[in-house]
């Protein structure tokens, strides 16, 4: 699919557009030039790397695009973009809208894609587990320091 060329401004970086896709085109050089993006790791989103008043920013291409593209009904409460399929790969301004954390939760828990462990009981991933005799000596050693020092302070 051929992308339109790049029209608008991103408010406070006028040197760059993003398309509706989430490709972002840079002007420094007076000629417009796509800008090479790489996927965070962490999260698997496409993300670029300006330099704003002298520091790195990293911003995701997702923000980018709903920031120029999608009307945020409520800026005030609204400063997640969530995605609509759930694929953070996925930037295309129609798939993206503004929300909160709760809503971005809840649509992981809709979707089943929220993992809840059990904390308590037979359920529970470490039931039944118990740690060496060398860890638990290993555990107390380093805490020992830390424990004086916490009572020292409270004594004063």
């Amino acid at each position: 699919m051929r992308e339109l060329k790049p029209n608008i401004p991103i408010l406070g970086l006028e040197d760059y557009h993003i398309t509706k896709r989430g490709n972002l085109y840079s002007n420094k050089s007076g000629k417009w030039k796509l800008v090479k993006g790489c996927i965070n790791s962490k999260w698997g989103r496409k993300q670029y790397r300006f330099n704003i008043a002298g520091k790195r920013k990293w911003l995701k291409s997702s923000r980018l695009v709903a920031l120029v593209y999608v009307t945020n009904p409520n800026p005030d409460k609204y400063n997640v973009v969530c995605h609509k399929d759930n694929n953070p790969l996925n930037d295309y301004y129609k798939n993206l809208y503004w929300g909160d954390y709760f809503m971005n939760n809840q649509q992981t828990v809709r979707d089943g894609r929220h993992k809840v462990t059990p904390r308590y009981g037979k359920d529970n991933p470490a039931y039944g587990k118990t740690l060496s005799d060398s860890t638990k000596k290993k555990i107390s050693t380093a805490n020992s320091g830390k424990i004086m020092v916490i009572l020292n302070v409270m004594r004063n």
